[in-house]
């Protein structure tokens, strides 16, 4: 580890996993996804933002499914005498009240609610819910950890405060940085795995977290930290130290 970037972590870092809401997340994630059978891990941050998106995912997936076993009580006098397109008709009916409530992103024009399935599930959800009348489609209700893919086949548009409670600041090719607020902190993603974080004794406005970004992934740890100087976001005592270790050469 760079040796400018552990006396910062010394200075400022709060364990992560130990923060109260964060443990607490944590343990009903790891509920949820041993209920549905799917594989997690939970080793540093960029984990669990990664996997409160599937638990998101899971949550919408679930409105929509119980979106379609309420319309068919509802209408359980009648729905039978109808044929498919008067069911569909109906169905996306009841789909259009609840879908202003999920979170959502929309790729190549397809709204995605459930970011593990692919595009084809995600539109069944959103156009076809009548489907899940049949068995092959209704058995995703319990079983459903074969159909999964990763999230990044979407790239990283799912990282941002309504599917995670990081926000993505900074992306350019195969490198993004995410913010937590809460924890005042920083996270540099390269090549889908945590590379680096930086803690701030104070709060940093957005323009400052993408700049510092871009410095991050394109200089050297001296430079980033100069610019975390001229930022005014390291405090005196490790700024002293700081530049006591850079004038020394020590990286």
């Amino acid at each position: 580890m760079d040796k400018l970037f552990e006396v910062l972590h010394k200075a400022y870092d709060k364990n992560f996993y130990k923060q109260k809401e964060v443990k607490a997340k944590k343990e009903e994630m790891e509920q949820l996804f041993k209920k549905w059978k799917i594989p997690y891990t939970f080793h540093d941050a960029y984990d669990y933002f990664h996997n409160e998106i599937i638990a998101k995912g899971i949550e919408n997936k679930q409105a929509f499914e119980n979106c379609h076993s309420e319309t068919r009580v509802k209408m359980v006098d009648f729905y039978s005498t109808l044929n498919y397109d008067e069911k569909r008709r109906l169905m996306n009916r009841e789909v259009e009240l609840i879908e202003p409530n999920l979170p959502k992103r929309v790729v190549d024009g397809i709204s995605i609610y459930v970011p593990f399935f692919d595009k084809r599930m995600n539109e069944i959800y959103h156009n076809e819910m009548v489907l899940y009348d049949i068995k092959k489609y209704g058995y995703y209700k319990e079983r459903f950890e074969n159909a999964m893919h990763d999230i990044s086949m979407y790239g990283n548009v799912f990282y941002d405060e309504d599917f995670c409670s990081a926000k993505k600041v900074y992306e350019e090719a195969n490198m993004f940085a995410l913010y937590d607020a809460k924890l005042r902190c920083l996270y540099f993603i390269k090549d889908q795995k945590l590379v680096q974080h930086i803690s701030f004794p104070i709060d940093v406005d957005i323009a400052t977290l993408m700049k510092l970004s871009h410095v991050y992934f394109h200089n050297s740890t001296e430079v980033f930290v100069n610019a975390l100087m001229d930022e005014q976001l390291i405090l005196p005592k490790e700024k002293k130290k700081l530049i006591g270790m850079l004038r020394k050469g020590i990286s």
